[in-house]
């Protein structure tokens, strides 16, 4: 029986770095596909595992690809697009922590989850947040999952992840983890159904 819910954050209850090209673009001379491919370069790595800040991180981006723009024009395009929450997310998180300890892991940097975190105030409605930068371990390693699972003592086989990115999902599995991949909020609420969770 599930007893608590483990949810991925980025394109699942909020928009992740998928998009924010169409704002760049305007700005740089690379197509959206480039612009994505130099923000997730090794930098990316590194601020994603807590070994840089986001001003290096941008730095880097910066003096390697030849942007024009200031690290904080930057920092304001990237939080502009943060700003967008899934559709139905918020409701979501609601119904269900009147029922189930809710737990987050996401791959993500320090500034740009205390930011999120500020904006999406249904966040604090998660029992506990977990993030690479505290982890030093990314989604696509089980041992992530095996960490979130010791520090909060919920068995492997009580809990349900969902993410949108089957690899993650697959990573989750090794350690006994049930998984939803996400694709919209009416699907999860359908999904949800399979495993005898209701909305309410």
């Amino acid at each position: 029986m599930i007893r608590a819910i483990l949810f991925d954050l980025s394109d699942v209850l909020v928009v992740g770095l998928t998009g924010i090209e169409a704002r760049l673009q305007a700005y740089l001379p690379y197509p959206g596909d480039e612009i994505l491919r130099q923000l997730r370069s090794d930098a990316m790595l590194d601020f994603l595992l807590g070994y840089c800040s986001e001003e290096e991180y941008l730095g880097r981006v910066k003096h390697d690809y030849g942007w024009e723009l200031s690290i904080d024009q930057i920092k304001a395009i990237i939080r502009q697009h943060f700003k967008t929450a899934i559709p139905g997310a918020g409701e979501i998180v609601a119904s269900l922590a009147k029922d189930y300890p809710l737990y987050l892991l996401s791959d993500h940097g320090r500034e740009w989850a205390r930011y999120i975190e500020a904006e999406h105030t249904f966040l604090g409605l998660f029992t506990r947040r977990f993030y690479s930068f505290d982890l030093h371990l990314r989604k696509n390693n089980p041992e992530a999952y095996r960490e979130v699972l010791r520090q909060t003592g919920v068995p492997a086989a009580e809990c349900l992840f969902i993410d949108d990115r089957p690899g993650f999902l697959a990573a989750a599995g090794q350690v006994g983890l049930a998984g939803i991949l996400f694709e919209a909020g009416d699907q999860l609420r359908s999904k949800l159904g399979e495993y005898s969770i209701a909305m309410r």
